[in-house]
């Protein structure tokens, strides 16, 4: 029921538009994010027809020999967790995003089985007016045009004093 709400916001807010939806720990990266904002990517998205992007979730870690708090004010997450695994599996599915994702540092750091079984893909970028409507968070959306281009979602959960911060 927690996702009714989540519909309802983005029907009534963002009418004729795009609905960023990503969590306080992502960070959201695509193609040329130095150099082009994400204006420049929706347009191009609407451009091509496209109704949503999926991104990949990559989890992100800090060096084991890091110390105190995970993040300064103001720092850059990536700057204080920059390394990842990346080994991932991509497997075809029939809903949107059409696409399961597992393993990453999931497998490496031998989390549980239901932690390794949490979808790693979503859809963070979603042209509402279109009849798009989140299932789960954004893991699962239907239906969609989905751009064949993806982003990352830099994911900080696994990253150091998550549960404290969060």
């Amino acid at each position: 029921c927690g996702m009714r709400w989540i519909n309802l916001l983005a029907e009534r807010h963002v009418p004729g538009g795009w609905c960023l939806y990503v969590d306080a720990d992502e960070q959201l990266v695509y193609p040329d994010v130095e150099h082009r904002g994400l204006p420049d990517l929706v347009a191009w998205l609407e451009a091509q027809g496209h109704e949503a992007m999926r991104a990949h979730m990559i989890d992100m870690a800090a060096s084991p020999l890091a110390d105190g708090a995970l993040l300064a004010p103001g720092q850059d997450p990536v700057e204080r967790c920059p390394y990842f695994e990346p080994h991932y599996r991509f497997i075809p599915k029939s809903g949107a995003p059409y696409e399961r994702v597992t393993g990453g540092l999931r497998d490496v750091l031998g989390e549980s089985r239901a932690m390794q079984a949490l979808p790693m893909v979503k859809t963070p970028l979603v042209r509402i007016p279109s009849g798009v409507r989140f299932l789960s968070s954004s893991h699962d959306i239907l239906p969609a045009r989905v751009a064949d281009v993806t982003g990352g979602l830099l994911h900080f959960k696994l990253a150091g004093d998550y549960f404290e911060r969060y």
